[in-house]
């Protein structure tokens, strides 16, 4: 049975799974409210355990047999055992006050079980708590330095409390290590309550001091018991939109004072706040010029004056009306237009795709809505108006217009993309994205073209060969960290090399490119934001960040190219090679006349370096709505230490240097283990060998000279060498042994062709004796004697011979 979805368009919400370190586990959440709650009881020293609750079976006011499924269970330190509902705040009371006597033998039920439910809102998981669950809690199971860890416990004992950005300061003036290794053992410290850190006030700034002196600890938030909130549900104390307020400003309020839009604002406000103050031209030159806006955004914000009814009114008074979000203006259409619009939307676009004479395309729809207005004696709306409006109404509900035209399982998909996630720390969140691209090789070099999603664009050029971009995007600064161009498809063995150079930070290609200003992004991320596309096949690669300890994100949106981060960034890059001889796009005037494929002139090798130095240009400007650069920004987190770059530890090195590469299941049969067409051999195959055992091959397409086997059998990972012919040396990569290899089949073939087949052979030797025997008959045989027996015997019993006449002797008479 299908459960009832209860986020619709009013609140959208993710879904995935979270990785809790200290408690050693995975759970799945079902909304953006159960990630909180499950990320600020991983940091909580008094949770024990936290499980998917189980189904409990009660009996409803009326008699029948129902079942009942909370959220989790969690278990206290105290032996107390509590089932927890996590649900938004503004959804609760209708929740509540739809089946309140329902509600009410749930929780008498699961108070006879031992297990009292409580109810957890957003309200009750405050940001600041959040905040230092993302921060301490990815550090828990990391090894501290034992250096290290001692002069923090010295300072502390010492000085007493210090704020978290003065205490890393302290460390790095006396360790000189690298700062992965430093914020791995103080925010372990802290998450493993060896420290406590002051909740009440946000990183960097929070005290970090020792237990039991200044800093006191919080209890964990874990909601209100049930019959509390059925009482604020029925006494309408639970507000659908809890408004927390600093100031008189409201939340959404305080956002837009954080922006650049906001700041530029309250500068213009200082400057000019009485609209009956003429705007001449000196004034509008100096208030442009000063606050940085154009002479349109001047005379609105003297609109909004006018507006909130100044001069008599402050700034607070004014921010609600500049923080209103401003819409583009949408064309103007009859009301009965609309109404048609809207009925034919829900009869053909909102329907599944079995239904007769279901829109396929908005021209489908633009179509049937055209005949129906020219039937009603109407002016038909233009195409791009019908699009709007489609966009329009699926907005209103995006999962449930979904459900209506593609199904459950589309629906279930973007349902799991919902909610928006706060991504302020650096290495909190990395997003890996590659967009396909026209590679032509030519005499002179090659070209790369992007090439646009649509009907008839996403065809190949005659002799193109697909080639791709993948770019890995840091979410909290829009830094670039990786960025290369490859000929070919995209493989899960290039994703992860890619991924493998990002937690490495290998640089060689940056410094052979010219680049100076490297990312400063080293370690293991919190999140990855994987591509879903069909570009790469992401199996071994979310294996991969499974073992690493990395969640995955799903994307925000379920629709291809939706405008996110890493979709920005990525065209950003590529849209520069337009400029570039050899593309479509560097001539637009001549377009239709030119051919690209002939004007090519960078190698691949090339392209690559341009694509290097383009992506430092890109780190070097400031992201939108920030001051400093994308390198500035990251380094400023850095230094203040609000990052989450976990260092490697033991095994997890071992991993990404030999086993970050994909993975092959092969038999150890014969001499060893068959693979590429080599033999790779080793003794401590000997044992797999006589039992014919199945291994885990992890290779590297750089050098297949050496790769390494796992089995469970065997501890460790075991090396293997590949036999290689005596005129091939290591290192071997797989691209050179597929060429060496198509030579050796080439020579074979050519040898083939010297020589004869073994029919070829077979025929002579048979044609041979065919010949032998056409010899012998053809030549002259030797004169035969006839044997005649005579009719009585005589003496001596036995025959005379009479000598045979010619035949050509015979006479007629004789024969007869």
């Amino acid at each position: 049975m299908r459960r009832r979805r209860i986020y619709d368009g009013r609140y959208k919400s993710r879904k995935g799974d979270v990785i809790m370190r200290r408690l050693g586990k995975k759970l799945r959440y079902e909304s953006t409210v159960e990630e909180d709650f499950l990320r600020v009881m991983d940091v909580s020293r008094e949770v024990v355990d936290v499980t998917r609750a189980e189904t409990v079976e009660y009996f409803s006011p009326d008699g029948k047999a129902r079942t009942y499924t909370t959220d989790f269970t969690v278990r206290l330190a105290s032996g107390r055992v509590l089932s927890i509902e996590c649900k938004p705040r503004e959804l609760l009371p209708e929740l509540l006050l739809e089946e309140p006597a329902m509600w009410q033998v749930r929780g008498v039920r699961l108070d006879q079980l031992g297990r009292p439910l409580n109810v957890v809102t957003e309200a009750d998981l405050p940001k600041i708590w959040l905040r230092h669950a993302r921060l301490f809690g990815p550090f828990h199971d990391s090894s501290p330095h034992p250096g290290i860890r001692e002069y923090i416990r010295q300072v502390l004992w010492e000085r007493g409390g210090r704020p978290l950005s003065e205490l890393l300061t302290l460390i790095r003036g006396v360790h000189d290590v690298d700062g992965a290794l430093i914020n791995a053992t103080l925010y372990g410290m802290v998450a493993r309550h060896e420290l406590v850190a002051d909740v009440a006030v946000k990183p960097p700034n929070c005290v970090i001091d020792l237990p039991g002196k200044l800093v006191d600890y919080v209890p964990p938030p874990l909601g209100v018991p049930l019959s509390v909130a059925l009482d604020q549900a029925a006494k309408g104390e639970l507000d659908p939109e809890p408004v927390a307020t600093i100031d008189g400003i409201s939340p959404g309020e305080g956002r837009f004072l954080d922006t650049e839009r906001g700041q530029r604002s309250l500068h213009l406000f200082s400057l000019y706040s009485n609209p009956r103050v003429p705007l001449d031209a000196g004034l509008v030159e100096k208030l442009t010029t000063g606050v940085g806006i154009s002479r349109r955004t001047l005379f609105r914000f003297r609109q909004t004056l006018l507006e909130a009814g100044a001069p008599n009114v402050t700034f607070s008074d004014l921010v609600p009306l500049l923080a209103e979000e401003r819409t583009r203006p949408t064309r103007q259409v009859a009301v009965e237009v609309e109404v048609i619009m809207e009925r034919l939307v829900q009869t053909q676009w909102l329907v599944r795709p079995d239904v007769l004479g279901r829109a396929r395309h908005i021209a489908d729809l633009h179509r049937a809505v055209k005949q129906a207005c020219r039937e009603a004696g109407l002016a038909p709306p233009a195409y791009n108006t019908v699009g709007d409006f489609v966009e329009r109404v699926r907005l209103r509900d995006p999962v449930e217009a979904a459900l209506r035209r593609d199904g459950v399982e589309a629906s279930q998909k973007l349902e799991a993309r919902q909610g928006k996630l706060e991504v302020n720390l650096y290495g909190q969140l990395i997003a890996i994205d590659c967009t396909k691209c026209d590679v032509f090789t030519t005499a002179e070099g090659i070209r790369v073209e992007l090439v646009q999603n649509g009907r008839g664009k996403n065809q190949r050029k005659s002799g193109g060969v697909r080639g791709h971009v993948v770019t890995v995007v840091e979410g909290a600064t829009s830094q670039v960290l990786w960025s290369e161009v490859f000929l070919g498809a995209i493989t899960a063995e290039r994703v992860l090399r890619v991924t493998r150079g990002v937690i490495l930070r290998l640089r060689a290609h940056l410094e052979e490119a010219g680049v100076v200003m490297m990312p400063q992004a080293r370690g293991l991320p919190s999140m990855v934001r994987l591509d879903a596309g069909k570009e790469f096949d992401n199996g071994p690669v979310r294996r991969a960040l499974a073992f690493l300890g990395i969640e995955l994100l799903p994307r925000k949106k379920w629709n291809r190219h939706n405008g996110g981060l890493e979709e920005r960034t990525i065209q950003t890059l590529i849209h520069l090679h337009h400029m570039l001889p050899g593309t479509s796009m560097n001539n637009v005037a001549n377009r239709g006349e030119y051919d690209g494929q002939k004007r090519a002139v960078f190698t691949i090798a090339e392209l690559n370096a341009l694509h290097q130095l383009n992506t430092e240009r890109h780190n070097a400007l400031p992201a939108p709505r920030q001051f400093r650069t994308r390198h500035e920004q990251a380094q400023h987190l850095l230094d203040t230490g609000l990052s989450v770059w976990r260092p490697l530890e033991g095994k997890q090195l071992e991993y990404v240097l030999h086993r970050m590469h994909p993975r092959e299941m092969r038999v150890c049969r014969g001499e060893g283990i068959e693979m590429h067409g080599l033999i790779y051999t080793a003794r401590a195959l000997d044992p797999l060998i006589e039992r014919e055992a199945e291994v885990e091959v992890f290779y590297n397409r750089d050098d297949i000279s050496v790769a390494h086997a796992a089995h469970p059998d065997v501890k460790g990972m075991i090396r293997i060498e590949a036999r290689l012919p005596e005129w091939l040396d290591a290192p071997l990569s797989l691209a050179e042994w597929k060429v060496r290899k198509k030579q050796i089949a080439e020579a074979h073939e050519a040898a083939l062709n010297s020589v004869k087949l073994p029919q070829q052979l077979a025929a002579e030797i048979f044609e041979r004796r065919q010949l032998r025997e056409a010899e012998h008959r053809a030549r002259p045989r030797p004169p035969r004697e006839a044997v005649v027996k005579s009719p009585a015997k005589s003496k001596s019993g036995g025959t005379s011979r009479i000598k045979a006449a010619p035949a050509s002797k015979v006479t007629r008479k004789e024969e007869d």
